[in-house]
């Protein structure tokens, strides 16, 4: 029996619950395809905002696919603030303060009297999501459950409205936070929806701890994040690409670069190695093993199985990953000389070879 995404049962309760009128300009915060062309037969338009630069351009290839001309596709994640709305839908995403993000994002961006759907999973955080919704809109109301999913709507019936302050800072502009490394102390643009966005994880800093970033290297930082890792190689290495499929991570890795006058890195969106340009000395990786609130292995995977391509002769994959997640086997079916190079009670790092 297959599985059931999480996202797909959210995506199956707005496109069943959502009330939009043949003339509304509708804001959706999801790339699912079989949402987006429901919705756009609804509607007059539809803007699309993700985060995952993948899903859009999957999107993009669909909608050409089946000719549907009124929906557009945005890489900003969130829309202006003087947009208007006349209906938004929002998938909750994982953590807190990444749907704050969206739920201030969509809050500004309705007209007055502009609605907001909401759906998620019951163990994803919808709850304390919705509870956001009610202090920022002043009231949302329970529609449906599914599936251990529910869905709510909220109105917005005030024309302004001041970010909360109990919120602490807009979750939709980049902060920055010094982090320590052992390469040293770096300023790193970071915000919510972006991996470790608060600190550098203790995988990241076994990584860099034992990693070897030789003087000179070529080095890709595959899943960048906000640029912990590519920035610090960058101090030995002499050219340092950095890739997310998280367009939010690109954005703050961008930053994060100009901020540390990094002058020999460069980064870009992509999914793992698609778009990536030439091979390497070394390529670095903290891969997810989390795919929005399902658990899958495929980008470390794809890391580890497509990683002999993109490296130089003798060059090096070195992967940080979970202790429990057995990735040696599959390296030593695609690398040479499969080694643990560091192991605590968490996590491992493991390196292999392009012989």
């Amino acid at each position: 029996m297959t599985a059931v995404r999480s996202t797909e049962v959210s995506s199956v309760l707005l496109a069943e619950m959502a009330a939009p009128r043949v003339t509304d300009q509708a804001l959706i915060f999801s790339a699912d395809p079989a949402l987006i062309t429901t919705i756009a037969k609804r509607t007059q338009a539809v803007d699309v905002f993700d985060y995952s630069y993948t899903s859009l351009e999957r999107l993009r290839t669909q909608l050409s696919k089946q000719k549907i001309d009124n929906v557009q596709i945005h890489h900003s994640v969130f829309p202006d603030r003087d947009a208007a709305y006349d209906i938004a839908l929002m998938a909750a995403p994982k953590g807190r303060d990444f749907a704050r993000a969206f739920l201030w994002s969509a809050f500004c961006s309705l007209r007055q009297g502009g609605k907001l759907y909401i759906s998620g999973a019951n163990n994803g955080g919808i709850k304390s999501t919705l509870v956001d919704a009610e202090l920022l809109f002043g009231r949302n109301v329970t529609l449906n459950t599914k599936q251990h999913h529910r869905i709510g709507v909220s109105l917005r019936s005030a024309a302004a409205h001041e970010f909360p302050t109990a919120w602490g800072h807009d979750p939709t502009i980049c902060v920055t936070r010094e982090m320590q490394t052992p390469q040293g102390v770096f300023t790193l643009a970071t915000m919510p929806g972006v991996f470790s966005w608060e600190h550098v994880d203790d995988g990241t800093s076994l990584l860099l701890e034992h990693a070897d970033i030789e003087a000179g290297s070529t080095v890709l930082d595959v899943g960048c994040g906000h640029g912990i890792i590519g920035i610090a190689a960058a101090q030995t290495a002499s050219r340092v690409a950095m890739v997310d499929d998280n367009l939010l991570a690109v954005r703050c890795a961008t930053e994060s670069v100009r901020i540390n006058r990094v002058d020999n890195a460069i980064v870009y969106a992509g999914d793992v190695y698609n778009g990536t340009d030439g091979t390497f000395d070394l390529i670095l990786s903290n891969p997810p093993f989390h795919q929005d609130f399902d658990v899958t292995f495929n980008v470390a995977h794809r890391i580890i199985r497509e990683a002999k391509r993109h490296l130089n002769p003798g060059g090096r994959l070195v992967i940080v990953a979970n202790a429990f997640l057995s990735y040696e086997k599959l390296m030593t079916e695609h690398l040479s000389d499969v080694k643990v190079l560091a192991k605590n009670s968490r996590y491992m790092v493991i390196q292999g070879q392009h012989a």
